[in-house]
């Protein structure tokens, strides 16, 4: 806990440094953060049993990123090709990922690393989308149209969604029904009947006559599953929406970081306050107990 407090805060100063003085270089300080922290999240994963989030669509535009900055010229080449990927990133970055801190409660919890990585990977393709387009003299000039605004992120979101049903629903089907304990995405979604968005989705069903009163998601159907990707669709489409605005005005892309950011400082301190302080008074408390306990011992036991 204590390292990786350490290194979690010592890691936001120098997120802050690169973006602020060389934002021209925070394209290559993502690889540097991300990679290690992504190869991590795939060791402790797999071994938890929950490599199948690893298929999520906040993955595929990570590696987006990747691609784009590691190898441009490759396969796209330069032009309006490469442009409209960029394009791409910047929509799925700022709409589905973006607001995935605030609808899945991401927190700075700087000694917890699976919570940092979620952070960092739900913002760090923000913060490198607002360096490229407004600290970047190729893109400050561009304009963004249907095409990019809808087109290409619908098109990268749908390619996305095939693959995960076809690797989900189809070759590892039988793998995933044998072993129960396997998480994927949907199982959690299907399971986590206290969230806000389970509950929401849920009460939505019931009104058009989807589901039973009494019938819940869990356990995932086909027509759960149906469910839960068509109202991802609908999520991803209505977040595709401000991009265009971000694109355009660099106030409002700004001021919209700055304030998920302090949406996912606060979530941190709420848990350091409400959940890990109890934690620990806990331990605390066992161990005073423990003390009084032997403490008490050695009293009762006759010297020599």
């Amino acid at each position: 806990d204590i390292w990786c407090f350490t290194f979690g805060v010592l890691g936001i100063m120098s997120t802050e440094y690169v973006l602020l003085l060389y934002p021209g270089l925070f394209r290559y300080y993502y690889v540097v953060c991300m990679f290690p922290m992504l190869s991590l999240r795939y060791v402790l994963y797999h071994r938890a049993k929950w490599h199948y989030f690893l298929w999520d669509f906040c993955y595929w535009v990570n590696g987006l990123c990747f691609y784009l900055v590691l190898m441009p010229d490759k396969w796209i080449g330069k032009g309006e090709t490469e442009e409209l990927l960029w394009q791409a990133l910047f929509v799925c970055a700022n709409g589905p990922l973006l607001s995935a801190i605030v609808a899945w409660n991401n927190s700075m919890v700087f000694h917890s690393v699976d919570k940092v990585t979620s952070l960092y990977l739900h913002i760090f393709p923000a913060l490198l989308s607002w360096c490229e387009r407004w600290r970047s003299i190729e893109s400050s000039n561009t304009s963004m149209d249907f095409q990019g605004h809808y087109v290409w992120p619908t098109s990268f979101y749908v390619v996305w969604q095939i693959v995960y049903l076809t690797q989900t629903e189809i070759l590892d089907k039988d793998r995933l029904d044998k072993d129960p304990e396997i998480a994927t995405s949907l199982r959690w979604l299907a399971s986590a009947s206290k969230m806000g968005v389970n509950k929401f989705a849920l009460k939505v069903c019931r009104s058009m006559g989807l589901m039973g009163p009494e019938e819940t998601f869990s356990p995932a159907t086909l027509k759960v599953t149906l469910i839960f990707v068509i109202f991802q669709f609908i999520y991803a489409l209505l977040t595709f929406l401000p991009g265009r605005v971000f694109y355009s005005y660099e106030y409002a892309h700004t001021t919209t970081l700055i304030l998920v950011i302090a949406f996912s400082v606060y979530n941190g301190a709420r848990y350091y306050i409400q959940v890990f302080s109890k934690i620990h008074e806990k331990r605390y408390s066992k161990t005073e107990r423990d003390h009084l306990s032997i403490s008490t011992k050695d009293e009762s036991t006759p010297s020599s």
